[in-house]
């Protein structure tokens, strides 16, 4: 992928000790030393990091470097022979995975690189470091809840916090100072731009929404009119009129990253697609049991318990960035997502009504959740017919998650032969759905 990571974390070459009975909250762990490239070569220039499920973020003083990753399985082709041993012994967990890694950038442009740090709010945990490069170990690192860096311009400073789970960052401005010095781009992103007063940065990667700054006098609380300029890419802050004699406070809130995860992130496969509101729709597939599911109790489709091998996990956020209803869907055995053999294609669209459709394969299992929408003529299959080989399923769900239609794609004719096929990807245009895909015909039964 493109804007390859420049750090590569030691941890492959030693270990990290972890000492705290504190509650997981957010912290920025200091830079003692630890933070080297695969080459072993210090990198001072890095104050703090933040390590959160899929992106440790690198804070610097002139602005932010976030690596955000992903892991997925091995298709059976790229296995080593420690995978194929691993397989062998049933081992699945110990098979590597593929590790996907993009690196977006906020750079504070024409920053001061000499603004001196500090830290607030220490937290009770301590990190104790042995890598290669210090072997007796960097002892006691300690990590805290807010950070600031002053005179990132002249007279203004930068501070980093968390308020209810959701990084933010606010600039400090004192008397005499020009906002106007204030301006930063995100390097990496594919797009910067104003969407409903939000800042909006897309990626190849992911999306980051900015909220609408909030923008007031430090000693009053009084409000100032402000909002986000783009131009070419670099973002400022317009402002109304205010009393440049007193500090002010601009405030905005990034509130959403477009990656969601669970406690232990062994997640793989994920596509996601926005309704005509701004609605975001998303479906992973998941070997694990820890997902933050959330029942909407208003007859949406609903499964709190992972059943097997691997489930799926679909969900709704709102165009307001909030997660609204998120359910595993599947039977006893295993479900994943369209494609085969690690090739991945589209399993998720979205019709002009707001109609949802998610495809992809069980492996085997006569119990996966499938459900007739009633229409006469329409195509459906129920799920007690699978004698080997993949089966693949079609799901629709309206706009509040509320099941419409479920069916498997099965040979008409299954037998006790194998008789797998695969739907590779598939695409929503108008009122049709469309798919591809792969049929293992191993004997003479016949396509629906």
């Amino acid at each position: 992928m493109k804007n390859s990571f420049l750090l590569i974390l030691a941890v492959l070459a030693g270990h990290i000790s972890f000492s705290s009975n504190f509650k997981d909250l957010p912290g920025f762990i200091q830079n003692k030393g630890q933070i080297v490239d695969k080459k072993g070569q210090l990198h001072p220039e890095v104050q703090f990091k933040l390590e959160q499920n899929g992106v440790n973020a690198y804070f610097k003083t002139d602005g932010i470097m976030y690596h955000f990753y992903r892991s997925e399985d091995k298709p059976r082709a790229e296995y080593t022979k420690a995978d194929m041993d691993n397989l062998a012994k049933g081992d699945l967990k110990a098979i590597g995975k593929k590790v996907y890694f993009f690196r977006l950038d906020l750079d504070l442009l024409n920053a001061n690189t000499h603004a001196v740090s500090s830290s607030a709010e220490v937290q009770e945990q301590v990190y104790n470091y042995y890598f290669g490069h210090c072997p007796n170990g960097i002892m006691n690192v300690k990590s805290f809840g807010e950070i600031s860096y002053k005179d990132v311009y002249p007279n203004i400073d930068i501070k980093y916090y968390f308020k209810d789970a959701k990084l933010k960052y606010e600039f400090i401005v004192h008397p005499g100072a020009d906002i106007r010095n204030i301006q930063f781009a995100y390097k990496g992103a594919r797009a910067t731009t104003l969407d409903d007063d939000k800042l909006k940065v897309e990626s190849d990667y992911n999306t980051i929404i900015e909220e609408k700054p909030y923008t007031y006098y430090e000693e009053t609380n009084e409000e100032i009119k402000s909002s986000f300029n783009v131009n070419n890419e670099i973002v400022s802050f317009g402002l109304g009129n205010y009393d440049h004699s007193k500090t002010i406070i601009i405030d905005p809130t990034i509130t959403w990253a477009s990656y969601y995860s669970n406690l232990s992130s062994s997640d793989f496969h994920a596509n996601s697609a926005f309704d005509a509101n701004g609605n975001i729709f998303t479906t992973y597939a998941t070997y694990t049991a820890t997902w933050p599911t959330i029942n909407a109790g208003a007859g949406q489709y609903y499964d709190g318990v992972k059943d097997g091998i691997t489930d799926l996990i679909i969900a709704r956020i709102n165009s307001n960035y909030s997660k609204q209803w998120t359910t595993y869907y599947g039977g006893l055995d295993g479900e994943y997502l369209c494609g085969a053999g690690g090739d991945y294609g589209k399993t998720l669209g979205v019709d002009p009504s707001g109609n949802v459709y998610v495809a992809g394969y069980t492996t085997g299992s006569t119990d996966f959740p499938t459900q007739s929408s009633g229409v006469g003529g329409a195509f459906y299959q129920t799920n007690a017919r699978v004698f080997g080989g993949d089966t693949p399923f079609l799901l629709k769900f309206d706009g509040n998650g509320v099941r419409q239609w479920g069916t498997i794609f099965q040979h008409e004719q299954a037998n006790t032969s194998g008789a797998g096929m695969d739907i590779n990807g598939i695409c929503v245009s108008g009122t049709k759905i469309y798919f591809t895909g792969q049929n293992y015909r191993f004997n003479n039964n016949d396509m629906p």
